[in-house]
């Protein structure tokens, strides 16, 4: 038998069985608590799930669609399988003993889209509530997140917002160096930050869109709103004049550079600052020259009848 042939087919088996799922597991809907046997798992309806703190899934898939689960302790989802799609009802999860309530990593994948609603919190204000290393948060459509405090994420993490997706978090912050960046895209909705430090990072490095805040969307699609601008040097305004924006992952750092017929427009009302992508000015102007020589023709029009002296 061909040698390579053989290899081939060994690496293959592993590739499979290193995907397949571990478990999928479904909520029953209805409001109950995370410890609950209200899981269907592989099809076995009222089960109880892991509900020790951390409580740890690897390679599993889950699917919440109705109803609400609370919890108190942190969950992680991870695995190159692994994944939780939440589409509607709301989950709500408290880190305990200082720890995060959410971490996503080693390539697992959350998505929260429809009408779901996730809500983290921690015991201890201040510190990680969402933690993402090496995987990746979607929020698309109508989703909701909502984070207590800290929104973390980390080497080659990409959370991304698309739609009408809602996000309120204290700040958001890259904690990753340049040589291993992390990605997060506004193609749609708003992010808001409460925090007087609301965008952070250790490093920008050299390589746009990494650990940067990078929109790809339509004019108007997307938003940043800082609610807190009082801190000098931290405010939205000037965390995009030190670079941390980017239009298609060309950095950014005022009101007047355009990007494929879009730039950014900023706006303080009080302490509150917003950041939006808009149509470039070209293009606004060229809405308005037929009008313009309609006017110049009825200013010329007089001179040329009138009689000769």
């Amino acid at each position: 038998m061909d040698v390579r042939r053989v290899a081939l087919t060994v690496c293959v088996l592993l590739t499979v069985a290193v995907s397949a799922p571990s478990a999928v597991i479904e909520w029953q809907g209805g409001d109950d608590w995370w410890s609950a046997a209200n899981w269907t798992v592989d099809g076995v309806p009222d089960q109880e799930i892991d509900s020790a703190t951390p409580a740890t899934f690897t390679n599993d898939q889950f699917t919440f669609a109705s109803g609400s689960v609370q919890r108190n302790g942190r969950i992680e989802i991870k695995g190159a399988a692994g994944s939780f799609r939440l589409s509607g009802g709301t989950m709500s999860i408290t880190g305990q003993n200082n720890s995060s309530a959410l971490n996503i990593q080693t390539g697992a994948a959350f998505v929260v889209d429809g009408t779901g609603q996730l809500v983290l919190a921690v015991n201890t204000f201040g510190n990680r509530t969402f933690g993402g290393d090496e995987g990746s948060f979607t929020i698309a459509e109508d989703g909701v997140l909502t984070v207590e405090s800290q929104l973390q994420i980390t080497d080659g993490f990409h959370f991304l917002m698309q739609g009408n997706a809602d996000v309120t978090a204290d700040h958001v912050k890259h904690a990753t160096s340049a040589s291993a960046t992390s990605l997060f895209t506004l193609e749609g909705g708003t992010l808001t930050l409460l925090s007087d430090n609301p965008l952070q990072t250790p490093s920008l490095g050299s390589s746009s869109p990494g650990n940067r805040f990078n929109f790809t969307g339509e004019a108007g699609s997307a938003s940043i709103v800082h609610t807190n601008a009082t801190l000098a040097g931290k405010t939205l305004a000037d965390k995009m004049a030190t670079g941390f924006l980017a239009i298609d992952g060309t950095v950014v750092k005022d009101t007047t550079t355009v990007v494929n017929g879009r730039w950014f427009d900023l706006t303080a009302v009080g302490d509150t600052q917003t950041v939006t992508l808009v149509p470039e000015p070209t293009s606004l102007a060229l809405l308005g020259l037929p009008a313009l020589g309609a006017l110049l023709r009825r200013r010329r029009k007089p001179a040329l009848l009138r009689a000769p002296r």
